[in-house]
């Protein structure tokens, strides 16, 4: 597949879409270290750990009934999808899919805390979390506006090719009387 380098019409959409994609990024990286939520549990609190860990195992949580961590791979996709414009409209979809889910982990208080089945209920959420919905949340922004951009930009792009302003003639002798003639 080829791709093409933006003409001088689409730099700014392909601006703002490096802004928020990097914006996105960039929280999503700084809520890595940092702590998810916090957890109660034999009467002490504790934090769950760095959001990275949640990243690499949280994916077993959806089998345990908590689709929070679907919220990654769509945010994946929608930070790759923007770069498209066809697939501009789904990684709108792909944002706000991701936002929902990850906002759906507010609606459980507890989750399953090792392998034997064990729950501890949830108590508190720490900045990680925040980080990454903050991250979503810039990236649904972002979406949004370059998919609003994209849209009220087509029918001008449509429109940017010059018509011919002579039909060209399939005839030759057709070509030389109309040449006669002007």
């Amino acid at each position: 597949m080829t791709t093409s380098r933006p003409n001088e019409e689409q730099l700014p959409i392909y601006g703002m879409a490096v802004l928020f994609v990097t914006a996105s990024v960039i929280l999503f990286a700084c809520s890595l270290p940092q702590d998810g939520f916090y957890t109660r549990q034999l009467g002490r609190t504790d934090a769950c750990g760095p959001c990275w860990g949640l990243l690499l195992f949280g994916w077993l949580g959806v089998f345990t009934g908590i689709p929070a961590w679907l919220a990654n791979p769509a945010i994946f996709w929608s930070w790759l999808l923007i770069w498209f414009r066809r697939t501009r409209g789904v990684s709108l979809a792909c944002a706000v899919a991701a936002l929902c889910f990850s906002l759906s982990f507010m609606l459980h208080d507890e989750f399953l805390a090792n392998e034997a089945g064990g729950r501890t209920h949830i108590t508190g959420y720490a900045a990680g979390y925040w980080l990454w919905n903050a991250s979503i949340g810039v990236m649904v922004l972002g979406a949004l506006i370059v998919y609003v951009f994209t849209i009220s930009d087509a029918p001008a792009q449509s429109h940017a090719r010059k018509p011919l302003k002579k039909p060209v003639p399939v005839d030759p002798d057709q070509a030389r009387a109309e040449d006669a003639d002007a």
